[in-house]
């Protein structure tokens, strides 16, 4: 489902009156009346929306003028909404059978509830609003499509996508690619700003791969040498992040394992090393990533993509045959792998595991034209890729750890090939459970 957060308008100064009358004030209301019709049109053609507002003055004066230009001009009014309970939220949202969900709130809960469905940060000034994908029947964590200031809600009119305007594929694409290059700038300054939180880079390091799918779905707009070319300045961009990705999945796992093992990890040697050399590797990062030439190359490959797809004379088609097509060749590929499964090797298992990462960026970045069947494979696809990529993490930390940390002394040797023999027997668990077929058979079930 897609949630859409908006401030409230311009609204008369605390302590006038009681917080919940506080109305807006004149030019309030015209900056409202003058770039909300922009999200009205944005929502004309989506089927089954909600308004919320929170019950106070500002709120409900906000949500009547977003609706002024409605059908259905209905507000549901929420307690919640004006409390800031996040736990209320999850449950309305359970509950609705709508497809998007507006919401007229106030700071700092609209940010709180951003960050907690997303883990995302976003300031909402006064009228601003954020669009994300959310899925209220997952532990997936919801994505943000846009944000924008008041007065940069016009800019709507150019992402209206296939569920308002029935846009072509190409149209659709370079739309997707401005939103996904967005969360790459975003995700980028989130890092800066909070380099030792290991999301942060996670994060970045997956929206650039996100962007790398969307590049995938264009190739037919490009020729090859371009091509090759755009994926190429992603993947070393995605690159420079890889090793401190690996250091905070090898710090991960051993921690967890320490804390099961009813351990310190703060007496952990290996912690302790490791935790050094994430510091060496975060800087490093920070150095390269905090460059304009790092940002303003891959803006402006991402311009001349989108350029060079848009001058291309290569024959349009709808936005849904190319998606379902798409990725339907994807899952056979990754059903039949699975299927034809009868030897445990890195080499069998990885290639499946990166197809579906992109199985699922596509799938994410179009959900909201996918049918129920294309949704639920999305899902079985997810739990799929977290198998496989928990299966190679195992293989391919045992190597990792020797190429970080090296055996430089017996109290770290000793903890390293601790560590490598954890991994041997997760490694192990995994095989079993490949070779039992079990599960491959109701993989295979699902699709009889």
């Amino acid at each position: 489902m897609r949630i859409i957060f908006l401030r409230h308008g311009e609204a008369i100064e605390r302590g006038s009156v009681d917080d919940e009358q506080r109305f807006l004030t004149e030019r309030g209301k015209r900056d409202l009346e003058s770039n909300l019709p922009a999200l009205t049109a944005y929502l004309r053609n989506r089927n089954n929306v909600e308004i919320w507002s929170s019950p106070k003055i500002r709120a409900i004066e906000t949500a009547q003028i977003l609706t002024s230009g409605m059908e259905n001009k209905d507000i549901r009014f929420k307690d919640f909404i004006g409390d800031g309970d996040t736990e209320q939220l999850k449950s309305e949202l359970e509950k609705t059978g709508a497809e998007t969900v507006v919401i007229v709130g106030h700071q700092p809960y609209l940010s709180e509830w951003v960050d907690e469905l997303c883990d995302s940060e976003i300031l909402f000034q006064k009228g601003a609003a954020a669009e994300i994908e959310y899925y209220p029947d997952s532990d997936q964590k919801g994505k943000v499509l846009w944000h924008f200031p008041l007065k940069g809600l016009k800019q709507l009119v150019r992402m209206m996508g296939p569920e308002v305007e029935g846009n072509s594929f190409r149209q659709d694409l370079m739309i997707k690619m401005e939103q996904n290059f967005n969360q790459i700038a975003e995700n980028r300054n989130r890092f800066l700003s909070e380099p030792d939180d290991v999301e942060s880079a996670h994060q970045l390091r997956v929206s650039i791969r996100s962007f790398r799918s969307l590049i995938s779905l264009g190739k037919k707009y490009l020729k090859p040498e371009k091509y090759q070319d755009y994926q190429d300045q992603f993947r070393q961009a995605a690159a420079e992040i890889s090793t401190l990705r690996e250091i905070d999945v090898i710090i991960n796992t051993w921690n967890e394992h320490l804390l099961d093992q009813k351990l310190d990890p703060s007496q952990s040697v290996l912690i302790q090393e490791l935790n050094r050399k994430r510091n060496i590797e975060k800087d490093r990062v920070i150095k390269i990533v905090s460059k304009n030439k790092y940002i303003d190359r891959l803006t402006k490959s991402s311009d001349d993509l989108i350029k060079t797809i848009r001058k291309s004379s290569e024959q349009d088609v709808p936005t849904q045959k190319v998606i379902d097509a798409r990725l339907d060749k994807w899952y056979q590929y990754i059903l039949k792998r699975m299927i034809n499964y009868n030897e445990f090797n890195f080499s069998y298992i990885h290639p499946i595991r990166l197809k579906c990462k992109k199985y699922r960026y596509v799938s994410e970045n179009f959900y909201g034209i996918l049918d129920p069947e294309h949704r639920k494979r999305h899902r079985d696809v997810k739990q799929l890729q977290t198998l496989l990529g928990n299966t190679c993490d195992a293989i391919r930390n045992q190597e990792a750890i020797l190429k970080i940390i090296g055996l430089r002394s017996p109290a770290l040797e000793q903890e390293v090939i601790a560590f490598i023999n954890y991994e041997k027997e997760v490694e192990s668990n995994y095989r079993k459970l490949f070779d039992s077929r079990e599960w491959l058979q109701q993989i295979s079930e699902k699709e009889n």
